[in-house]
């Protein structure tokens, strides 16, 4: 199995009672969905999202086992890029972190692609029609030191937005340190150590005698 296709496993494992529909499944699926506007809007806020089908469009809804809409992605593909993407994701188990990962691997696999970019528009939690000022500002710091933290690279754009770019190699290295499979170095117990020292102590004192 390659790295791509393992990485890609360990995301279907950690989020197994999701379903995931892509591209041609995702309109299928909003279609029998009469609920869709009102679970969009819950888990995106002010962010608007819609769904386009074309082939440089790619797209992700997550289901959960109750048919309800807990995550969504957009993005558009430019040469061995992803662009412009758009998340949405209930909050609570990592899956907006998680669903760039699944579109950049995916698109790897299909179409070569290497990164993926963003605007850092939104916010952690979600920013809400009613913020404040100073607390959409406090929303938007949050999810730019969510991006560096993992290893994003942070740009400014031609309107100086802040825009979030991940690569291939960081993300396959983020996904393998999260994942409960990965090998943890064991501790060296330090209590022998000091059970050996004290008995040593004892032997010295019970010698002088």
């Amino acid at each position: 199995m390659s790295e791509i296709d393992t990485a890609l496993e360990i995301i279907k494992d950690k989020y197994k009672s999701y379903t995931f529909y892509e591209n041609e499944d995702v309109i299928a699926y909003l279609d029998s969905n009469t609920n869709k506007e009102e679970q969009i809007e819950k888990i995106c806020g002010i962010i608007e999202y819609e769904i386009d089908i074309d082939d440089d469009i790619y797209n992700i809804v997550v289901v959960n086992d109750q048919n309800i809409i807990v995550g969504l992605f957009r993005g558009y593909i430019e040469e061995d890029k992803i662009t412009d993407t758009t998340v949405c994701a209930q909050s609570g188990k990592g899956l907006g972190e998680y669903l760039r990962y699944y579109a950049l691997l995916k698109m790897n696999k299909t179409k070569k692609i290497t990164s993926l970019s963003g605007a850092i528009s939104g916010g952690i939690p979600r920013i809400k029609e009613d913020d404040p000022s100073l607390v959409v500002k406090v929303k938007q710091a949050k999810l730019l030191e969510y991006h560096e933290k993992r290893g994003a690279e942070i740009t400014d754009d031609i309107s100086k937005t802040k825009v979030f770019t991940y690569y291939l190699d960081t993300i396959l290295r983020v996904i393998h340190l999260k994942s409960p499979k990965s090998p943890k170095k064991k501790r060296k117990s330090k209590k022998k150590k000091r059970k050996s020292k004290t008995r040593k102590k004892k032997s010295k004192k019970k010698s002088k005698k």
